[in-house]
């Protein structure tokens, strides 16, 4: 997966991403998108869907979030299992 497109807006509306995403559509009519980074969000996933026309985009998230909040709700479960104070190099992370 690579970048292909990023904007700076003041919205996160469907209308606004498919602004965004029909100029792309324009400019390189064989692009057809197989995967979308949507990041927990649905209006650019309905815009690509909507402009490229392709019912098979799987809009993901954003993987950092949800491993923030994997992180947090296993806290919050108590499920947290305490890790070793091991300051070498192979270390386990600390969450």
């Amino acid at each position: 997966m690579f970048p292909v497109c990023s904007a700076l807006t003041s919205r996160k509306t469907t209308a606004l991403y498919k602004a965004v995403f029909r100029p792309v559509h324009e400019l390189v009519l064989q692009f057809q998108p197989s995967q979308i980074n949507a990041g927990f969000e649905e209006a650019p996933a309905a815009a690509v869907r909507s402009v490229f026309g392709n019912d098979l985009i799987v809009s993901v998230c954003c993987w950092l979030h949800f491993a923030q909040a994997l992180v947090k709700h296993t806290r919050k479960l108590g499920l947290v299992i305490p890790l070793r104070d091991d300051s070498g190099p192979g270390a386990a992370p600390r969450f």
